[in-house]
């Protein structure tokens, strides 16, 4: 593996380009991992309004939920590194988010939002930190979900997030059975190569989480231990060749996905309105041993008490796994998106409050890790406490 030099900021000057902005819809009508698509609809982008007062945190879940007190940095690096498949070099873009000394240069803007803590090229606090990976969704970009990646960080995680290179939005809707392992491959390669970095190796600590949203839950399932149904995808590739995996689908993908993609770094597993399900078969996702917070939305078909039909959930067997319903929230609720684009594809409806939706996530997924990976009992009553809010449902296999 050999470190390139870091991009310069022309991926954050990349994205607010016309070719990004025209290809924004098509992220949107495919959705994220192989889900049903969505439907066009107005985008329209709300005005800035006041900011609140700041009356700082009421109780735990209000620390947890906000931005923690430490400074972060964010720099923008790439990396190269020898496919699985033996089909040469691959070199992708990757963005990190770091707990900091203090403050570097500007706010950076992301896709969908600017930053509010991080700062560009901030000197790096002495670590190390927990580790947070996150997996963007099919057609996505590596700053969809940068609310999560930020406050992470502000909490002390050094977080990064791979563009997965060939299933972005700049890539068109092609996917093929070497981004079903590829994708995972690019977390474990970045995963090294920040370790491995001059400044910010000494950051990366543990424990280590790996994150996802849609495509990019499917692909955090995979570095957790699940096992790919490969017998299956080759019976219904005989049926349905049309079907993305089939594509491309050769003896050295299906070696790779027999071998297994598990990254034993990683020890707990946050998934995100994930797709995919079925690549798993009937007993794949019972093979992840790691601690899994399910996180699913009612506009992506999961109604109040749908854990009980969930493919997923009803696979997990892990005691320490659990399942968050957002109720009266939609596919991309996750992400940044609908706070800044209320009228985008997969969003909730308007009088959905996408804000709250990012609330929940945050919460969610930081008393999560905080429950199950450092003994914070704290964290832990209010996973198993009654939620806060009617809008969701909390489900525990405990």
């Amino acid at each position: 593996m050999r470190r390139a030099l870091p991009v310069n900021g022309c991926y954050l000057r990349s994205v607010m380009t016309r070719a990004f902005a025209s290809s924004l819809l098509i992220l949107a009508l495919a959705g994220c991992g192989d889900d049903d698509s969505g439907t066009s609809a107005d985008m329209a982008v709300e005005p800035d309004a006041p900011e609140p007062p700041d009356m700082g945190p009421r109780d735990y879940a209000d620390e947890l939920a906000w931005y923690g007190e430490l400074p972060v940095g964010f720099q923008e690096l790439e990396v190269t590194y020898t496919r699985p498949d033996g089909d040469g070099e691959r070199t992708i873009p990757y963005l990190v988010w770091y707990p900091a000394a203090g403050e570097g240069g500007i706010h950076p803007r992301h896709a969908f939002r600017r930053a509010e803590v991080a700062t560009l090229d901030a000197p790096p606090a002495a670590g190390p930190f927990p580790t947070l990976a996150f997996s963007h969704g099919h057609l996505g970009v590596a700053d969809v979900s940068t609310d999560l990646c930020e406050h992470f960080a502000s909490h002390g995680w050094v977080v990064f997030s791979p563009t997965h290179v060939g299933n972005t939005t700049s890539d068109g809707d092609t996917r093929t059975a070497d981004i079903y392992y590829l994708r995972s491959t690019d977390v474990s390669a970045v995963l090294d190569d920040l370790e491995a970095h001059p400044d910010l190796g000494a950051l990366v600590g543990s424990p280590m989480v790996v994150s996802g949203h849609s495509f990019g839950g499917y692909t955090a399932l995979t570095l957790a231990g699940a096992t790919l149904d490969v017998d299956g995808i080759i019976a219904s590739c005989e049926t349905d060749p049309d079907d993305p995996i089939c594509v491309d689908f050769d003896s050295e993908a299906e070696a790779i996905l027999r071998a297994g993609l598990r990254d034993e770094r990683f020890d707990a597993v946050l998934s995100m309105a994930a797709g995919d399900a079925r690549r798993f078969g009937d007993s794949g996702v019972a093979d992840i041993d790691i601690p899994v917070l399910l996180m699913v939305a009612e506009g992506d078909g999961y109604p109040a008490g749908a854990h009980a039909e969930d493919a997923y959930w009803n696979t997990l067997d892990g005691p320490n796994d659990l399942w968050v319903d957002l109720l009266g929230a939609g596919h991309q609720t996750f992400t940044d998106i609908c706070v800044s684009l209320s009228g985008f594809p997969r969003c909730p409806p308007r009088e959905y409050p996408s804000e709250l939706g990012l609330r929940w996530t945050r919460l969610y997924a930081h008393a999560f890790v905080r429950s199950r990976l450092m003994d914070d009992a704290d964290a832990a009553a209010i996973l198993e406490g009654s939620p806060e809010d009617p809008s969701l449902e909390v489900v525990s296999k405990m």
